[in-house]
């Protein structure tokens, strides 16, 4: 769901937000587009305001100096770099865009989310998780709310030179701290990593994105732990296959009709894949 922060007159921030995409779940819960709006009071209660697709892509786009700290983001700044064809200054209502997933309650991946973004694990340089803002909890239900960064792999096709010295090195940072505190991502594909900066482009290739690349600004997370796991770090551990598979292109052999895995190394090719 994608959001963007507000603020009222005399209350906290707020913040608004549009569409779901809940994952594999327990079987005795469920969550379908119509039922966000049953939550419009909950999450105006949280300065949270929902927008349907089409008002969230036509909104302005805040007008704020973009986070020192893309992981750390104070509240006067924006969460990602973005530029505009034609810059329009926000509302005095609106502030930072965010998502807000539905998961279970209880799930693992509102587990492992929430040991990825508090301390100490959140204040370390190589956890290259997107930044969690909250966690909102009903009784059968977690939203949670994470900052809105850019699509990473629909930025123009990178050099050599930067795929190794900056997006692998990220990537391999991020995954390798996952990894020694007992976490496995289970689903990595492009569609699962973002990085801080949100264009509209007008032409192909972006200049504005380009230099922003070649900048020590340029930072990339991942998102999407519906299929993660929280396992011991023993060497060579194997666990059985589940029903579930990331896309073909990005799956590790491994996954493909056997009976056990090592999830740790089946993260690693998916990666490089």
């Amino acid at each position: 769901m994608h959001a963007t922060f507000h603020r009222r007159s005399g209350a906290d921030s707020t913040v608004s937000a549009v569409g779901a995409y809940p994952r594999e779940s327990p079987r005795c819960w469920s969550f379908e587009t119509e039922d966000w709006a049953t939550f419009n009071d909950f999450f105006l209660q949280h300065n949270l305001t929902l927008y349907s697709s089409e008002q969230f892509h036509t909104a302005p786009r805040p007008d704020m100096t973009p986070a020192s700290s893309p992981f750390h983001p104070t509240d006067g700044e924006d969460f990602v770099f973005r530029t505009a064809p034609h810059p329009v200054r926000t509302p005095p209502n609106m502030w930072r865009q965010v998502i807000i997933k539905a998961v279970a309650s209880g799930s693992i991946e509102a587990q492992v989310l929430k040991c990825l973004a508090t301390s100490p694990l959140r204040g370390d340089p190589h956890n290259h998780t997107v930044p969690v803002v909250s966690m909102l909890h009903t009784t059968n239900t977690t939203f949670l709310v994470h900052a809105r960064w850019g699509l990473w792999w629909s930025s123009t096709p990178c050099t050599l030179e930067f795929w190794a010295g900056v997006q692998a090195v990220q990537l391999l940072q991020g995954l390798a701290f996952m990894h020694e505190n007992g976490i496995v991502h289970g689903d990595i594909h492009p569609n699962n990593v973002l990085c801080n900066f949100s264009e509209i482009r007008t032409q192909t290739p972006c200049p504005v994105f380009d230099k922003f690349k070649s900048s020590s600004s340029y930072r990339i997370a991942y998102i999407d732990f519906g299929q993660s796991m929280q396992l011991p770090t023993t060497p060579g551990i194997k666990i059985p296959c589940s029903e579930y598979a990331p896309p073909p292109r990005f799956r590790a052999p491994e996954l493909d009709g056997g009976a056990t895995y090592n999830p740790f190394s089946a993260d690693v090719l998916m990666m490089m894949m």
